[in-house]
């Protein structure tokens, strides 16, 4: 029973990680203004020519980019990863998108 399972588990660590909201709640933490608010992270268009170095204490608020993370004020609005950030600005207006920190073409994170 119980005990049995107990046991067994001795030394044993289960944990969940939510990595989908990860970048979102990093983002959050380094804008804390953006604490209890919806949050949307996104990848820069790879096939762009002109994708430039991006700090992350950057102003990289943007209205475009495909999502990569989503805080869970978003995800109640019915925003989802891998969703266009125009599509999900529509479900959640207040949404703040962020692209992610970009050095030497590639992302930072």
């Amino acid at each position: 029973g119980l005990e049995t399972l107990s046991l067994q588990m001795q030394g044993r660590v289960v944990a969940h990680i939510d990595m989908d909201a990860f970048y979102a709640q990093v983002e959050k933490r380094l804008n804390p203004p953006l604490a209890s608010s919806p949050v949307a992270v996104v990848q820069y268009n790879t096939y762009a020519d002109n994708i430039k170095d991006m700090l992350p204490s950057d102003d990289r608020k943007t209205d475009s980019g495909t999502i990569i993370a989503v805080s869970y004020e978003a995800r109640s609005s019915g925003v989802k990863r891998n969703m266009n950030a125009k599509a999900a600005k529509a479900l959640c207006p207040e949404l703040t998108v962020i692209q992610v920190p970009v050095t030497n073409k590639k992302s930072d994170i």
